[in-house]
């Protein structure tokens, strides 16, 4: 099941430009895709929402990726409290991991392009995500 899913969110990753190896690849036990959406906006940004949800927790995180073509939406405020950031390494990437109240969120970018996620997730299980990407 992780598998099919990672190879279809792979597919809309690819069909937005996007050849790099960054959909997830192991998610928390119990948690399935339940949306997979693609966005485009001409000249401002395409987007893949990955919605997932856990139906016996009613537990949801997302992973999204955003190709932004205008400066303007490329400056997303993220809501943190006052938990210290981390900066966690993985596969050659600098995530960014942020709490607020009872969510996490990690975040990186290369440039235009930004990979968000952010849910109810413990701190091992985001790590988790992350270290599955493009490993």
């Amino acid at each position: 099941e992780q598998e099919r899913a990672s190879e279809e969110i792979q597919a809309e990753l690819n069909a937005m430009g996007v050849y790099q190896d960054l959909a997830p690849t192991w998610w928390p036990e119990g948690f399935e895709v339940y949306e997979l959406k693609p966005e485009h906006v001409e000249g401002e940004f395409d987007s893949v929402v990955c919605g997932y949800e856990n139906k016996e927790t009613n537990e949801f995180f997302s992973v999204i990726f955003d190709i932004y073509y205008n400066a303007y939406w490329f400056s997303t405020p993220y809501e943190k409290d006052d938990t210290p950031m981390e900066v966690y390494e993985s596969n050659g990437r600098s995530f960014y991991i942020m709490s607020n109240i009872d969510t996490l969120t990690a975040t990186w970018s290369d440039g235009s392009l930004v990979v968000t996620i952010g849910g109810q997730l413990t701190r091992d299980e985001i790590k988790g995500i992350i270290d599955s990407i493009g490993g």
